[in-house]
């Protein structure tokens, strides 16, 4: 079982307050310093149990700067420890939980700051970008399915896209900010290295399979996207490496993004704007997947009913993104019927 070290910094007076919440929770609390004016505890916890802990010693200090607590990531214990739930009232029901609300669940504020860093726009972000759109640009030429995945795994944009569903799903819009910034710096950026590749290696037709195959918007395509966004943000949740993460989801950004340029340098203004609706088309569908799993995960404002203007924010979003969506459909099927030419 994943374990997490939470340290707490608390007034003196609250101390023992704090350790009625540790130990209702089932956890003995190392209380390593009390003086005059502050108390200092850790406590090892079960991964799942970070985020319900926290919420309850939040909800003993609304609004309150004196609860200060941080988490780390614990490799092993000594001795090893079997930790026992605290027994049910008689009577009492046992707490209902989603069939897939999985243990394995990182807390929610581990991967918010976790995904907070990956919206961050500096020069590491904009060299892996350009070599992400490098590299798909060779393999593309190239029809080498592996130099393509090689450049999902360097999977720059991963960290704006993650970050963005999370801020859907918090309403926090401190967070949408910085990462359609850098969404956009970072599509920006490797667009305009793919108009440059285009311009000095110019795309002819018949278009090799790699890039053809991301010129044509379909049902197909969204399934793949929203296949993507959910297990990446499924990935994410349950702790897995940024790596496996990044193939998950670039495998529907990076590639149709540098096709999208390379065709609009080489002269093919309607392909290129085939490609750049499935761009459009995959980052809505990742956005609206991670969201839906993050929520079924339980990833949500500590309180909905406290944070009434971050629940606003979060269902104004998702309905422009649904609306997007949806529209994203509609094209599909009057392509598919006839009604438009690609």
């Amino acid at each position: 079982m994943p374990l997490r070290l939470v340290a707490i910094r608390v007034p003196l007076a609250r101390a023992g307050l704090v350790r009625s919440v540790v130990e209702a929770a089932g956890y003995d609390a190392l209380w390593l310093d009390e003086n005059e004016s502050r108390a200092y505890c850790q406590v090892v916890v079960d991964r799942q149990d970070v985020a319900p802990l926290l919420d309850e010693l939040s909800n003993h200090f609304p609004g309150e700067s004196d609860l200060h607590a941080a988490v780390l990531e614990v490799s092993a214990v000594l001795p090893e420890r079997a930790r026992e739930d605290p027994e049910p009232e008689p009577n009492q029901a046992p707490p209902s939980r989603w069939p897939w609300r999985s243990t394995r669940s990182v807390s929610r504020e581990e991967l918010k700051t976790q995904l907070a860093q990956g919206a961050e726009v500096d020069d590491v972000f904009l060299i892996t970008v350009l070599l992400s759109a490098l590299v798909a640009a060779v393999g593309l030429v190239q029809g080498n399915v592996a130099v393509v995945v090689g450049a999902m795994v360097i999977a720059p944009l991963l960290g704006p896209n993650m970050s963005l569903a999370l801020a859907t799903t918090l309403g926090d819009g401190e967070l949408f900010s910085r990462s359609i910034r850098c969404n956009a710096v970072g599509a920006g950026a490797g667009l305009g290295l793919a108009i440059l590749i285009g311009a000095l290696f110019p795309l002819t037709e018949p278009f090799g399979v790699e890039v053809a195959s991301r010129t044509h918007l379909g049902f197909a395509d969204l399934a793949l996207a929203l296949a993507s966004g959910a297990a990446g943000a499924l990935a994410l949740t349950a702790g897995a490496k940024s790596s496996l993460v990044g193939v998950m989801v670039a495998v529907a950004l990076m590639p149709p993004l540098v096709v999208t340029g390379m065709l609009l340098a080489s002269g093919h203004p309607g392909a290129a704007g085939s490609a750049a609706m499935v761009v459009a088309a995959n980052v809505i569908c990742v956005i609206l997947a991670a969201v839906a799993t993050f929520l079924g995960r339980g990833i949500r404002p500590r309180a909905w009913w406290e944070a009434e203007a971050s629940a606003r924010r979060s269902r104004h979003a998702l309905t422009v993104w649904i609306a997007l969506l949806a529209v994203a459909a509609v094209f599909i099927a009057a392509t598919e019927l006839g009604w438009l030419e690609t």
